[in-house]
């Protein structure tokens, strides 16, 4: 406390008051708009499909060699550059850091990782800033978006988890990108299961429906965490895809939140995670319907299935949705056409 002695503080005037703060604004806002802005799509660089970032003039479907050459699967780069290395210990692993940009979405980012350690023999480790090589470095960037596979010659690779990118599933989705997947709506045999209404779509957007060249391991798969919902670039407000199968479109409605059983294989083909797993277990007789040895010697089951060998089929490999509950009263029903669903509302 100041005595009747002291000299007491000088007070600011009124003019200069208000200079402070509107200054202390303008940094506060700067320091946002770097923090999320300054580093985000390069000039030489486009999106495709939405989240897929590329150099400009280049699609997916014009990749056919090189580090990031489509084959093999249904829908991972097949280019052993394109895919991330074994690390010391035999098992594929990935290099990351989290930005401090983006350190306030570290705890979905972390889920959206434990989720492929989780299901794959894949690993992640963090880096530093200082680390040199190939790795991914996860930012608040705008929007979320990530490259294809494996970027060799980068010292690292950003991948964007911007406002309203920061929920496990995005996380998820944008990893399988760096890990080298692309979206289940591009893969080659999408015409038997799905069909592209481009008279929905703008002009500018139809090239992000445009197929890749794959070679399918497994079947198409509605609850692929790489599946587009159906309004996916629409420009009036109807389905941009559609079921072959009206009963079918039931289950791409929503978002995933988790990567699906043949997600999961798909990443144990292409990462030799069953070669490898097998390899201990050389005794073992071997699963059945679409089953794999997984890393403790038992077999992973697809949905529907049971058994210690997966050999009983008891259900659809897709899960049963609750239509709201039985009708015990005359009443009205009003149906919903199956190729022009109503929109969710917001």
């Amino acid at each position: 406390m100041l005595s009747s002695s002291s000299t007491p503080w000088p007070r600011m005037p009124m003019q200069r008051h208000r200079n402070y703060w509107t200054l202390m604004m303008l940094v506060l806002w700067l320091d946002m708009f770097i923090s999320c802005y300054a580093n985000s799509i390069p000039d030489d660089h486009h999106l495709v499909q939405g989240d897929i970032l590329m150099p400009l003039g280049q699609l997916p479907e014009d990749i056919t060699d090189g580090p990031q050459k489509q084959a093999e699967s249904r829908k991972l780069i097949q280019h052993a550059d394109g895919l991330w290395p074994e690390g010391d210990d035999g098992w594929p692993e990935v290099p990351y850091r989290i930005e401090n940009s983006a350190s306030g979405y570290s705890g979905a980012i972390k889920k959206g990782l434990a989720q492929w350690e989780k299901h794959t023999c894949i690993r992640f480790t963090t880096v530093s800033d200082t680390f040199e090589g190939p790795h991914i470095r996860f930012y608040k960037g705008k929007g979320c978006w990530s490259k294809m596979g494996r970027q060799v010659n980068a010292k690292g690779q950003q991948l964007s988890i911007g406002k309203g990118c920061q929920h496990v599933g995005v996380v998820v989705h944008e990893v399988g990108h760096a890990m080298g997947f692309a979206h289940e709506h591009c893969r080659s045999d999408r015409g038997d299961t799905i069909k592209v209404l481009l008279k929905n779509v703008a002009n500018k957007n139809k090239k992000n429906f445009n197929m890749v060249s794959t070679r399918n391991k497994v079947p198409y798969d509605f609850t692929s965490v790489m599946q587009y919902g159906i309004y996916m670039d629409s420009k009036n407000g109807q389905p941009t895809m559609v079921t072959r199968d009206p009963y079918d479109i039931r289950h791409i409605w929503k978002r995933r939140n988790e990567m699906s059983f043949r997600d999961a294989k798909e990443a144990n083909i292409g990462y030799n995670c069953i070669v490898k797993w097998s390899a201990q277990f050389p005794d073992h007789p071997g699963c059945q319907n679409e089953g794999y040895i997984g890393g403790t010697g038992t077999c992973i089951c697809p949905r529907g299935t049971q058994g210690e060998f997966c050999e009983d089929k008891t259900k659809d490999y897709y899960p049963e949705l609750s239509c709201g509950g039985n009708v015990t009263e005359s009443t009205t029903i009003t149906p919903i056409k199956p190729n022009n669903p109503k929109k969710p509302s917001k």
